[in-house]
């Protein structure tokens, strides 16, 4: 029902890998069922949970 609301986008936020790019795609035919935008944000390094830890954002 989310993804049906107005100005949705649905963010991959997943590793950048073999791994990652499937479940981006499947989030991306997710998207395109309710309609909503989509968009795959990849980390410069390989595993996504490193990158913020290096980051300190969240520490």
């Amino acid at each position: 029902m989310l993804g049906e609301r107005p100005d949705t986008q649905l963010v991959a936020a997943s590793d950048n890998n073999s791994q990652g790019d499937v479940f981006a795609d499947r989030l991306r035919a997710l998207a395109q069922d309710v309609g909503c935008s989509y968009r795959r944000l990849r980390p410069a390094a390989e595993d996504r949970n490193d990158v913020v830890k290096q980051s300190g954002r969240f520490a």
